[in-house]
């Protein structure tokens, strides 16, 4: 099953502010993950191209990171998870930034069970991002 998953929001914020949500991922300060009420996402150690973690049972690696901008994360697990989620600041202007979230993938059941072999995710009822928390002060 292929998935392809596109939130995005204008902020009505300078660039290096909204990138400094993107920095703060899997941080103590981190403002820019639902958590709560999604599990925190946490990394063996700061946002850096190579730094493993995950969020519950999905496990991802930083691809690719360019602090202030994005950051990409490839799925490592569960087995079946084939590709990568990215946070990243597009459309920048004077006054305002689009934050976007992209997750990009392909489910492969690897089991004949009617069962799936990964976590199901349910997402928000009207469908609107919940990775927003505003940009800091």
């Amino acid at each position: 099953m292929n998935v392809q998953n596109v939130h995005q929001r204008r902020l009505a914020a300078p660039a290096d502010k909204v990138g400094a949500l993107i920095d703060s991922l899997a941080s103590e300060a981190d403002r820019l993950w639902p958590s709560p009420p999604w599990v925190p996402m946490t990394l063996d150690r700061p946002l850096a191209v190579g730094a493993a973690g995950g969020h519950g049972p999905i496990r991802y690696v930083v691809q690719q990171y360019a602090p202030g901008k994005s950051v990409q994360f490839r799925f490592t697990g569960p087995k079946g998870f084939d590709g990568f989620h990215c946070f990243a600041i597009t459309d920048v202007s004077q006054s305002s930034v689009v934050l976007r979230h992209t997750l990009q993938m392909t489910a492969r059941c690897t089991t004949r069970s009617s069962k799936t072999p990964w976590p199901r995710p349910k997402p928000p009822s009207d469908n609107r991002p919940t990775f927003i928390a505003g940009p800091p002060g």
